[in-house]
């Protein structure tokens, strides 16, 4: 059976184009089979980025990565809004043919970069401000936890990730309770939960 965290989903080709107004953005986006939540944005996506947008103060010069970015949503919104320096990486080949797809189609061109990884693998140290990721669940545990233990070993000083209770906030806050000295739960909606960790700089 082929996963949507899968690097190469063996499934055949049904893509599609879906639009979704994301706080003041009107976007679209095309999917297809083999990606996370294909048939519409997911709600905890959804719920990461405006209250990214709402609680962050980014310009030009902040550096974001989306990691498991699939076709998008997450990154190209905040990049949108923010027109900040993104990354956006992901496993899956089809989920990043889709991303890149969608930067063209909602005019977003300059200081993105989207291309497939294995989390952070090929991100530099030093490189990157703030991680976002809505982490692939379905992966396990390790996976979805090796994606805050990279970002630390990176320097990266502040990671936002969306959760449902039912599917390991409390392990995940704990995790990054013992990584980054500064954790807190930003906000929670009908079982989602954002938890934010930072590093004082002071």
């Amino acid at each position: 059976m082929s996963h949507y965290y899968d690097a190469s989903p063996n499934v055949s080709s049904d893509e599609q184009l879906i639009e979704r107004k994301i706080a003041t953005h009107q976007m679209k986006f095309h999917t297809d089979n083999g990606v996370f939540s294909k048939a519409s944005i997911d709600y905890g996506s959804e719920f990461l980025i405006e209250q990214f947008i709402n609680q962050v103060n980014c310009d030009e010069s902040t550096h974001i990565v989306d990691v498991g970015c699939g076709y998008g949503p997450i990154g190209l919104t905040v990049k949108k809004h923010f027109n900040c320096q993104m990354t956006m990486v992901d496993i899956n080949e089809r989920a990043i043919q889709l991303a890149k797809k969608n930067a063209k189609l909602n005019n977003l061109r300059s200081s993105i970069n989207i291309f497939q990884n294995d989390i952070l693998s090929n991100i530099g140290k030093g490189e990157i401000d703030i991680l976002l990721t809505n982490p692939p669940i379905r992966a396990g545990k390790e996976v979805v936890h090796s994606i805050i233990t990279q970002a630390r070993q990176l320097d990266i000083n502040e990671v936002w990730v969306v959760i449902q209770k039912k599917q390991g906030m409390s392990s995940m806050k704990k995790h990054i309770e013992s990584l980054y000295s500064d954790v807190e739960t930003i906000a929670k909606s009908k079982g989602y939960y954002i938890l934010r960790g930072s590093i004082d700089l002071i």
